[in-house]
Formats: structure tokens, sequence, C-alpha cells
């Protein structure tokens, strides 16, 4: 199930495993601000996501290309075999570029890892791809998919996932209650924004025009010399 809008707006791509240990990489570029509103989400059983052996897991030995991005942290417990492995990917939204790292991290951990289980931000359970990745000519199918990734249409993983069928199961992470209860949240608090800055720039004018009248001149340059040291672009 995929979600409208806010779709392809923050999205945190995730491969997805019961998580007890974990791998943060980043694409090679800026990090983008992250939100999510998961909660207790149900991970499809009988889906094997990678070929380690828990038993005998070591993250130093877990890295991806530098050319596609660096591996920024790990953790595992001590003392006990994990229950599972997250390899958390960090995403930079609708940039075809990022997007198309990622796709190449996915192939790359699916061809180097086992991992075929793809967690993604935006959707609830299920993603199938079989719309596109069934049509009878292939090359035609990339060629559409690569423009989609272009128009920020697509991410990697669902590129990924539509052309090259079959490697791994894209699911995902949400809970669609909490999801668009958060997203009503974020629209209403962006709205109030807008109005709390008009109200601000309203006072900040009432207030430099009593300065003009109270503040002794001295007074005002050193306010003027402070503002323009906080707020450079004044």
């Amino acid at each position: 199930m995929r979600f409208k809008p806010f779709w392809h707006k923050r999205r945190l791509l995730q491969i997805l495993a019961s998580a007890v240990a974990g791998v943060m990489l980043a694409t090679s570029f800026p990090q983008a601000p992250q939100a999510w509103a998961a909660i207790q989400v149900a991970v499809p059983t009988g889906i094997s996501n990678t070929i380690f052996d828990l038993t005998a897991l070591n993250l130093d030995s877990l890295n991806i290309p530098e050319q596609l991005g660096r591996k920024i942290d790990t953790w595992q417990p001590d003392g006990i075999v994990p229950e599972g492995l997250v390899i958390h990917i960090q995403d930079m939204h609708v940039h075809p570029e990022a997007q198309r790292n990622i796709a190449q991290i996915l192939s790359y951990l699916h061809d180097q890892y086992g991992v075929t289980l793809v967690g993604l931000e935006g959707a609830e359970g299920a993603c199938d791809t079989t719309l596109y990745s069934d049509l009878p000519d292939p090359p035609s199918t990339e060629q559409v998919a690569q423009l989609f990734v272009n128009e920020g249409i697509f991410t990697g993983a669902e590129y990924y996932g539509i052309t090259r069928p079959g490697t791994v199961t894209l699911w995902g992470v949400e809970n669609k209650e909490a999801y668009f209860e958060h997203l009503k949240a974020y629209r209403e608090g962006a709205t109030a924004n807008v109005r709390a800055q008009a109200v601000l720039v309203h006072l900040e004018q009432i207030l430099a025009e009593w300065k003009e009248r109270l503040y002794p001149l001295a007074l005002q340059h050193q306010g003027n010399r402070i503002l323009t040291f906080y707020v450079p672009s004044r």
C-alpha cells in the first residue's frame, strides 16, 4: 500500500530485519531531514534477510564502495547472538543522483551480502512493483524508471525493485493512521509557522521604530552591530 501525498517529500529508506544489530550508511550527499511515523510494524515472515551468520556477526567487515557512500556507525549487542540485522541507509529525498546511488547500494548489498528485504518509509505493507517490472520490454521499462527517478516519482529502492525483479521484497514500514496523523500535524505546524513569522516581522518593525525614538544614537549603532553579527545578511 502506497500513501499519497507526502510519499516523495520525506522518506527514510531502510533495509529491515528483526533489529538488534545495525549498520548506518550514508549516500554520498549531505543528509536530508528525517521524519517517520512508524510504530509497531509487522515484518513479513518467511523472508531470510541476509546470508550473514548472526552467530559470528562482524559488522566491521560490512562495507560499501566509497563512490556510493560511507559507513557512519555500527552497533551490536555484547554477549548475545543478534536476532537479526538492520542496515539503515540515509536518504536525500527526490535527488536523482542520490537515488541512483541508493539503487546501486541495494544491488551491492544484495549481491555481496544476500539482503532481500527493503523497508520503505511512506508506505505500509507490501509494495508491488510488478505493474512495471512485468512489462514485456525490459530496456524500455528501465528507461521509463530512470525518467521517473529523475522526476522524483520513483525512489532508488523502487527503481531497483522494478529493474531487478525478484531480488528484493519492498515492504512499507509505516502505520497508515499514525503516518497521516503526523502529516496533518506537520502541515498544521507549517501553516502556523507562516502566521507566526508574519507576526514577528510586524513586531520587529514596531520595536525598530521605538528604538529610534528612545535609544541614544550610540546604543542604536551598537544594537545594529550586534544584529549584523548574528544575522549577517541584514
